[in-house]
């Protein structure tokens, strides 16, 4: 028989064994926990470490037809604070679709009556004289007719506190089940004016961030909510003009109720999150691909690199110096225009660049922590010697 002392040491093992499955499993358990949870310091650690590859392997730069024309600290220097008279804007626009743009979206928002016209200016100096005032030129009026009947997309803006809502110029269909509860949702907007809004052929919304860790721009919202209606992103509403298409078809994810899974324009597939943000690997930024708007407002105009670069591209107008407000930071660490960040979305789209994550990936990724923490913890406990 075996002796008492040998007993008690094997007695001892298998207590020591059976507090160190206690002990692990409890460790599995509160492992799993976190990561269901998914606390913020974990999403920052997650979005560091996604960060850190992008930086050691940006994604490539790819060519598009999608040009940026910017309104830059020069453009500022040269014509005066920003916002300028709409009688500017039509110039702008009509020169871009003299040079042959596909689309032309303003990254930049036209929420009120323009203050710069010159029969405002004179009602404000104090002319009453009907006659004179009606031979003035009104900003909106020439902007508006510079606009109709062409591609142009307006921007608005999700601002707390009011009532107005923007006009949906999109028709959209739902392959699925309604996808409305996952979006980002808003109460109220900065919407372009009406005269404005009336002629444009799209109205699209210019969030370019929800929740971000460390407020860097990593996914982009192409579609927000009010409740009700779905409203499409500025860059998505630019693409659909330049590809003459008249509905977004949304479809959800079978595997999750509620949630989205692509958004159709055209022939163009594009892959979203449950949400329907579009994840954002960034490209290094080249301010150089900018073009300045002076170069299209100047008498000369355009070069031809500049000209030709606006032939037949989606053009998106907006402002790039720092004093106005529109810098956001990408995964790369670099302050990059918002403008440029849609530009760069837009060229990700039209080459099929896409980093596509599915919505039933965080489940799969508990239960793994789950299985292989137990695992881990039966191994230690069974399979080294005793």
């Amino acid at each position: 028989g075996h002796s008492p002392v040998g007993g008690g040491r094997l007695g001892g093992v298998k207590r020591a064994r059976t507090a160190g499955l206690i002990a692990g499993l409890a460790i599995a358990a509160l492992l799993t926990l976190v990561r269901w949870l998914d606390p913020q310091p974990l999403q920052e650690a997650r979005a560091a470490s996604l960060d850190l590859y992008q930086q050691f392997h940006p994604r490539p730069r790819a060519e598009a037809p999608v040009a940026v024309v910017a309104i830059d600290e020069a453009a500022l220097r040269a014509m005066g604070q920003w916002p300028w008279p709409r009688l500017r804007m039509a110039e702008l626009t009509s020169r871009l679709f003299d040079l042959g743009a596909a689309a032309v979206a303003f990254d930049v928002l036209f929420s009120e009556a323009d203050r710069l016209s010159p029969a405002r200016l004179a009602e404000d100096a104090g002319v009453t004289d009907p006659g004179l005032l009606a031979a003035l030129p009104d900003g909106d009026a020439a902007f508006a007719a510079a606009m109709a009947g062409k591609p142009v997309a307006l921007a608005f803006a999700a601002v707390p506190g009011g009532t107005a809502k923007p006009e949906v110029k999109a028709g959209f269909a739902v392959a699925g089940e309604d996808i409305a509860g996952n979006l980002e949702r808003f109460s109220s907007a900065a919407v372009p004016v009406p005269r404005l809004a009336a002629v444009a052929a799209g109205v699209g919304h210019i969030s370019l961030s929800r929740d971000q860790v460390g407020g860097r721009v990593r996914e982009v919202p192409l579609l927000m909510t009010d409740g009700t209606a779905l409203y499409p992103s500025l860059l998505i509403e630019a693409l659909r003009l330049a590809l003459a298409a008249s509905t977004y078809v949304v479809k959800s994810d079978p595997a999750q109720p509620g949630a989205s899974q692509a958004i159709r324009i055209g022939d163009l597939g594009i892959p979203v999150n449950e949400r329907a943000e579009f994840p954002f690997p960034a490209a290094p930024d080249q301010p150089s691909d900018l073009i300045p708007v002076m170069s299209l407002l100047s008498p000369e105009g355009p070069s031809a690199a500049e000209a030709a670069r606006i032939a037949g591209a989606i053009v998106l107008v907006g402002v790039t110096a720092t004093g106005l407000h529109d810098i956001r930071a990408t995964p790369l660490g670099e302050a990059v225009p918002g403008v440029a960040i849609q530009a760069q979305i837009l060229t990700q789209i039209l080459n099929g660049q896409f980093l596509y994550r599915p919505a039933w990936l965080d489940g799969v990724e508990v239960l793994a922590v789950a299985v292989l923490s137990v695992l881990l913890v039966l191994v230690s406990c069974y399979a080294a010697p005793a």
